[in-house]
């Protein structure tokens, strides 16, 4: 296979089973191992160290990555140039690990920087391309954010501040949509509405059989705490893990000990408890993920009934076309469902679904919680 030179926006299909990502100068070989790795999450990126790019032009290359060894939820591996911006000139070859064939080359101009390079899953094969600008992700947030905006002016909550909480459901049901990065996008989403009502901050958990507390999410920080810490749940053999899964990051929740049920009502639980310890002078929105086939819907509805005058509104949304029966008693819409601090709906493919449409479902109900809360007293 001949090697293509990619520019951005480019891509090359990937025969090789097993590879590496080097970084050199654009002049000559790679001056010496520096510190490098591979990043990947399910559906997104597996953490570790980045390609360093330094003044003194030096390069380094990657562990090697063996595709096939790959868990079938990982959808991307990341070769990130770190400090490519104090040092231009420099290119990211994708070789073969065995013999070091060249396959693809990353080759901005002169005087430009290397951003890094992706391995990607397209249609059950794996490709290679530019890493996208690690701006990218900042602009679309601002953008969405911008939108997010929009739809706080439109139903009458311009000015509102709220602590955001993102709550994401890792059950089995929502394995696929993780490996799609489609549960990242939701929390992209989310992380846009924390920057409108929350000055950047976004809280987070994941739960399945148990919940976890995630750590928060700073949103300029949200490239790195995507791959991180979207993941799905595990199944553990022979009950919880009494170990740590290896190759873990200390941050990082060890998904087996969350398991793979959808037991959203334990999420609720701690969700409401760290609020009651934290009280803030503003009220909480929570962005609640569901995959759908709620265990126990009877204590989820007794959690909510129970935390109706607490300064929370849960924002409940379902993924997929999975039986949304238990979260659709909620209700929709500007005026809440019968519970008043709680509301629902669900959307086939969040992907497609313009941010304009997504927002304005998210947001309409919440306003119109705030406005009654305040008039009772529950929140200032």
């Amino acid at each position: 296979m001949a090697s293509a030179s990619l520019a951005e926006g480019a891509h090359v299909p990937v025969a090789a089973t097993a590879v590496r990502a080097v970084l050199t100068p654009a002049a000559g070989p790679p001056t010496g191992p520096a510190s490098a790795g591979r990043t990947s999450a399910p559906g997104r990126c597996v953490p570790g160290v980045p390609l360093t790019a330094d003044g003194g032009g030096a390069g380094g290359a990657s562990d090697v990555v063996d595709l096939p060894s790959l868990p079938a939820d990982v959808a991307r591996v990341l070769f990130r140039v770190d400090g490519g911006d104090r040092c231009p000139g420099m290119l990211l070859r994708l070789v073969r690990a065995a013999d070091g064939a060249e396959l693809a080359r990353v080759a901005p101009a002169a005087d430009a920087p290397c951003e890094g390079g992706e391995l990607y899953r397209t249609d059950g094969r794996w490709a290679f391309r530019p890493a996208p600008p690690a701006g990218a992700l900042s602009r679309r947030v601002a953008l969405r954010g911008r939108q997010a905006a929009l739809s706080l002016l439109k139903y009458g909550a311009a000015d509102a501040r709220a602590r955001v909480v993102l709550v994401m459901d890792a059950s089995g049901g929502l394995s696929g949509r993780y490996a799609r990065g489609v549960v990242a996008d939701v929390a992209e989403r989310t992380a846009a509405v924390a920057a409108v009502l929350a000055a950047g901050r976004m809280r987070a958990w994941t739960y399945a059989s148990r919940p976890a507390r995630l750590p928060d999410c700073a949103v300029d920080e949200l490239h790195e705490w995507l791959p991180l810490h979207v993941r799905a749940g595990q199944l553990a053999l022979l009950g919880r893990p009494r170990r740590r899964a290896r190759g873990l990051r200390p941050c990082q929740v060890d998904m087996r000990w969350v398991g793979v049920q959808s037991d959203p009502h334990r999420a609720v639980a701690e969700v409401r408890a760290y609020v009651r310890d934290r009280p803030a002078p503003v009220p909480t929105l929570v962005v609640f993920l569901s995959g759908g086939g709620v265990r126990h819907a009877g204590l989820l509805l007794r959690e909510l009934r129970e935390a109706a005058e607490e300064p929370l509104f849960w924002q409940f949304v379902g993924v997929g076309r999975a039986d949304h029966r238990a979260l659709a008693r909620l209700g929709a819409g500007p005026g809440g469902g019968p519970l008043g601090n709680a509301a629902f709906f669900a959307v086939d493919d969040v992907a497609r679904t313009p941010d304009a449409e997504l927002y304005d479902r998210l947001l309409c109900a919440f306003p119109a919680w705030l406005a009654s809360a305040r008039g009772a007293g529950a929140v200032g």
